[in-house]
């Protein structure tokens, strides 16, 4: 999205707010390495001199920094997942939740949570959609056998459904006993089937493990995640915990949804599995070719432009 607003004329600067208050700089060897293509320098947060066009707060724990800024600028907020969720009833969710309340200007991505923010606190935001990078994740030959099933594994993280995927495929082996499981992050415990673990993968490796995979299982109780966009890409069915809001931003004629118990999601599985070998991989990519990052990024800077009432011109560069 700073990429997008850069290409469309802006200035931007990314302000990194430490609470050790430890120099922005130490941030710049990975931002570059990882997102070569933003020129926007790295920069201390002072709420007392920094001024701007727009302060754009990406994360419950920016938007409590953006609201207490005190120089001009307008103030918004780009909401990528209903982060209450992340927690457990306390102080961090209660935190979280009083973001929403700050009077933000406010950017969602996906349908389903700006329904959630719609519905919850009665927030009208600008609905962005997902995007898929096609440049990674492709598929490389439609006639390649595809024995495999993969499953993003997340321990410790609970939107991520690690506790009811085990037993999930656990079930799922039982069913397919010839369809080898790859699992891309840990494993730990002595799940009762047979996995290959893959620790790290860069997207090129991920994307190269996808053409031998016919489905994954791609569990998400909060937003959807960039998961199932890439498997489908890549020609792999997405088997996903059924969640109706979900529907409306991942709508594909070869995505599964499955009811979230472990018995659900292994037929679910088997189902996946099954579909994609029967129509192909090509198939199942033609689900996703019109979801790209670059209208994204389009829609993303539009709503950026009208929200701070900033014509759209490039003679007229602002700073974000």
């Amino acid at each position: 999205m700073v990429r997008a607003l850069e290409e469309a004329g802006h200035r931007c600067r990314l302000a990194v707010y430490d609470v050790e208050g430890r120099p922005a700089t130490r941030h710049t060897e990975t931002i570059r390495s990882w997102w070569p293509d933003i020129e926007a320098p790295l920069v201390g947060l002072d709420p007392n001199s920094m001024d701007t066009d727009a302060f754009i707060a990406t994360a419950w724990q920016t938007a409590h920094v953006v609201a207490n800024m005190r120089t001009r600028g307008a103030r918004l907020y780009f909401v990528q997942d209903y982060e209450p969720w992340f927690y457990p009833r306390g102080a961090a969710s209660e935190l979280a939740d009083q973001t929403y309340r700050f009077g933000f200007e406010t950017i969602a991505i996906g349908r389903a949570l700006a329904d959630e923010l719609a519905n919850r606190h009665g927030i009208e935001s600008v609905a962005v959609p997902f995007g898929c990078d096609h440049s990674v994740y492709w598929v490389e030959a439609d006639g390649a056998p595809r024995d495999s099933v993969v499953f993003y594994s997340r321990p410790g993280v609970a939107r991520r459904g690690f506790e009811v995927a085990v037993p999930a495929l656990e079930a799922f082996h039982e069913l397919r006993p010839e369809a080898t499981i790859h699992v891309v992050g840990s494993l730990p415990g002595n799940p009762r089937f047979p996995a290959v673990v893959h620790p790290t993968l860069s997207p090129a490796e991920l994307n190269s493990l996808y053409q031998r995979c016919a489905a994954g299982l791609a569990l998400s109780y909060t937003n959807v995640s960039l998961v199932p966009f890439e498997l489908l890409a890549a020609g792999v069915v997405p088997v996903m915990n059924d969640w109706k809001p979900a529907h409306a931003v991942i709508d594909a004629a070869h995505a599964v949804w499955g009811t979230p118990t472990p018995s659900g999601l292994a037929e679910a599985l088997v189902e996946g599995f099954d579909l994609q070998r029967q129509v192909g991989a090509f198939a199942v990519a033609s689900d996703v070719i019109h979801v790209d990052w670059a209208v994204t990024g389009r829609a993303f800077v539009g709503a950026v432009e009208r929200l701070c009432e900033v014509p759209r011109i490039r003679e007229r560069a602002t700073h974000v």
